[in-house]
């Protein structure tokens, strides 16, 4: 499991306003964050070290694509819709 902890306002200090747990058989994926709430920043606590989670301001995946860094922060004025965690093989 890998964990990333999103938030409703730019900076990842602010209150927190989800945990997701990513597991193995979403590895590849293309999932949204979430439905009803508009993220704008996004960080991550744990990934193994063979993995990377990007984050995408449009529906597809497949442009903008953004690297979360592990225990960085990802954070500006634009929202977050989807991500995928990827194996670097």
């Amino acid at each position: 499991m890998h964990n990333s902890v999103l938030g409703v306002q730019p900076g990842c200090r602010a209150i927190n306003l989800d945990e997701e747990g990513i597991y193995g058989d979403c590895v590849g994926l293309c999932v949204p964050l979430n439905n009803y709430d508009t993220f704008r920043s996004v960080s991550i606590e744990f990934v193994e070290s063979e993995y990377t989670l990007y984050i995408y301001r449009n529906l597809q995946c497949h442009s903008e694509r953004i690297e979360v860094p592990l225990m960085k922060c990802v954070s500006g004025e634009h929202e977050y819709k989807m991500y995928k965690l990827v194996c670097d093989d």
